[in-house]
């Protein structure tokens, strides 16, 4: 009589399994704080350049349009918002009427350029999580409709925008040519893709 053969199947023992789930927890719990802290760097970065891009075509709007533009800062800590309100068009033979003041916090439908709702804020930002703070955004500019430039230069200033564990800073400041740029301060994390301040 001949004997059979088994071939040998492959398979996993349950210790194989057990040493297996053991390993990718250790490495998960190792590459959590790196991907928590790329997270929160993405979600500042994502406020610095909705907050740049915003006061930017704003200005841009002022010259384009020939029509002033008032800018505002409200709020702070997480609760902020930068709204944007355009002059109206002027009656003919009326002088160029002069961008009232938008409220973004308390009146946030106010915020209008060219009839669109001119408005970015903090809600937005903290979908997955606490959004980036801002120190004290109590600031408000207009922008000049012939040069983008500030009418009141005394008004040029700066809001720091800071992530939510605090770890990584960055300033935007706005200066009395209208530009808008974003900094690290003194001291701060490097962050990448901005200059020192």
């Amino acid at each position: 009589m001949r004997r059979m053969r088994f071939k040998s199947q492959g398979g996993v023992t349950l210790i194989e399994l057990m040493i297996t789930v053991v390993l990718l927890s250790v490495l998960a719990a190792m590459a959590a704080p790196s991907f928590t802290g790329a997270l929160e760097r993405s979600r500042l970065r994502g406020a610095v350049d909705d907050v740049v891009s915003f006061i930017n075509s704003s200005r841009q709007f002022a010259v384009k349009q020939d029509r002033d533009v008032n800018l505002t800062f409200r709020g702070s800590s997480s609760a902020w918002c930068v709204g944007a309100r355009a002059a109206a068009d002027p009656v003919a033979g009326a002088a160029v009427l002069a961008a009232p003041a938008c409220d973004c916090s308390s009146a946030p439908a106010a915020c209008l350029v060219d009839g669109q709702s001119a408005l970015v804020s903090s809600a937005g930002l903290g979908a997955f999580g606490s959004a980036p703070t801002i120190d004290s955004a109590d600031i408000a500019v207009i922008f000049d409709r012939k040069l983008g430039t500030l009418q009141d230069l005394a008004t040029a200033g700066d809001v720091l925008i800071t992530s939510p564990s605090g770890k990584y800073q960055v300033r935007i400041e706005v200066l009395a040519l209208g530009q808008a740029r974003a900094c690290i301060p003194a001291g701060a994390y490097v962050l990448g893709g901005y200059r020192p301040c």
